[in-house]
């Protein structure tokens, strides 16, 4: 397979992670779908058949992605697995590609970070981690010990960057804070962010992100399906959703009845685009606050991968960028 980075049409539309010299593509393949239905979190996805992790992967990197998101947590391992068989078996060569990865914290202390760093490269079969990051703020150690771990791994080789997810605004500041002494970027904070979703917007985790340097990751960037506009369509296929994602992410006739507005216009942008309003919600994070934005939708056909990657492909004018912002700021 010819390798994704060095395409210098894919190339172009790259962007720098942070203050780092790593370069991505404005949106990564989100691996939460690759779990296998293991573990407390691979229970919110059907598994898939590994053929079809595959052809994900392989649209992902024609459509010139470049990098790809996992996790410990995301079936114990089996999304790492999962992504690095299928990355061999496309001839990806380790390094041609970036990973990022992330850390569970929960019941944990921050050397666990050190001990279990091995594990997570055995999971990944020979790729490198570009980017790893702590899951959630939830360890049992003072955040300055989570952040002298993470320096750790850059000083020792055996990550390139670090980054962290769902952390406050304060936390951020510190964690910046204490990493820059080491003379180590914070690279990211990866955050639930969509146009159904814009909590980092009036939290002002967005400014200060921008303020330091630090990118945003945004996850479930189409609010798990909300912002495709087939919920609004068909209002009873909510019944049909797993009844964990249900939970997590609200859905209702009350959330549809709320998201409606958003939806029409989001459909009125894509009909001049020839596009669909989930690729027009993608366009609109990685394109409204210029590069400081990445997203990382996930897929579980390789339809949606291709839809996904299209959205890099729709360059919004600067009304619709407004418009779009105007009737979501308020959900």
């Amino acid at each position: 397979m010819s390798d994704p980075l060095k395409s210098e049409t894919h190339s172009n539309n790259f962007r720098r992670l942070g203050e780092t010299e790593i370069h991505l593509s404005p949106i990564g393949l989100g691996t939460w779908q690759f779990s296998s239905g293991v573990g407390n979190l691979g229970k919110f996805w059907d598994p898939l058949k590994s053929d079809t992790m595959t052809g994900i992967v392989k649209t992902a990197l024609n459509s010139g992605v470049n990098w790809f998101d996992t996790a410990e947590s995301y079936g114990d391992g089996a999304s790492e697995r999962n992504l690095s068989t299928s990355l061999k078996s496309l001839d990806v060569t380790p390094g041609n590609v970036i990973i990022a990865d992330k850390w569970w914290p929960k019941q944990r202390k921050a050397s666990s970070i050190i001990e279990t760093i091995e594990e997570r490269l055995k999971c990944l079969q020979g790729y490198p981690i570009d980017l790893y990051q702590i899951h959630w703020p939830e360890s049992e150690s003072w955040l300055r010990t989570e952040m002298k771990m993470l320096a750790q791994l850059v000083d020792e080789g055996k990550v390139k960057a670090v980054g962290l997810c769902n952390y406050n605004r304060r936390d951020l500041k510190r964690a910046h804070r204490q990493l820059r002494k080491r003379g180590i970027p914070l690279a990211s904070i990866q955050m639930r962010y969509s146009l159904a979703h814009r909590d980092i917007d009036r939290n002002n985790i967005m400014n200060v992100a921008k303020d330091l340097g630090v990118s945003v990751i945004a996850w479930s960037p189409l609010e798990q399906g909300l912002l495709t506009g087939r919920l609004h369509d068909n209002p009873e296929s909510i019944n049909n959703l797993n009844k964990h994602r249900v939970e997590m992410f609200g859905f209702s006739p009350q959330r549809l009845k709320q998201t409606q507005e958003l939806i029409n216009v989001l459909k009125k942008v894509a009909e001049r685009h020839h596009a669909t309003p989930a690729q027009i919600s993608v366009a609109w994070l990685t394109q409204f606050h210029g590069e400081s934005v990445f997203a990382i939708p996930g897929a579980s056909s390789i339809e949606q991968a291709e839809s996904n990657c299209a959205s890099m492909l729709i360059k919004l004018t600067t009304d619709e960028l407004g418009e779009i912002d105007e009737v979501s700021k308020s959900l």
